[in-house]
């Protein structure tokens, strides 16, 4: 029974630094190509737990032309109203 906990243990870690990189990668694109980070997308981006889900909202998110809409897009995936 250890042994089967530290393994759930384990992969709820890796779980939790895929997300984070994926949050990091969002932030770190939003810095780079607007120069920008703005206020609140580390707390919108905390609240998405599903890997596929924020998966998809990194790619839409770079796929943006501006700031106003990769904000949108977050904003979306954050409140679960966008089909990210």
């Amino acid at each position: 029974m250890g042994k089967r906990l530290v393994q759930q243990g384990l992969q709820q870690g890796k779980l939790e630094g895929r997300l984070e990189e994926i949050r990091t990668a969002i932030v770190d694109f939003l810095e780079s190509r607007f120069n920008q980070q703005p206020v609140g997308v580390d707390a919108a981006l905390a609240t998405i737990t599903d890997l596929e889900r924020l998966k998809k909202l990194r790619r839409e998110v770079f796929k943006a032309n501006t700031l106003q809409e990769a904000l949108g897009i977050i904003a979306q995936a954050a409140d679960g109203t966008g089909e990210h």
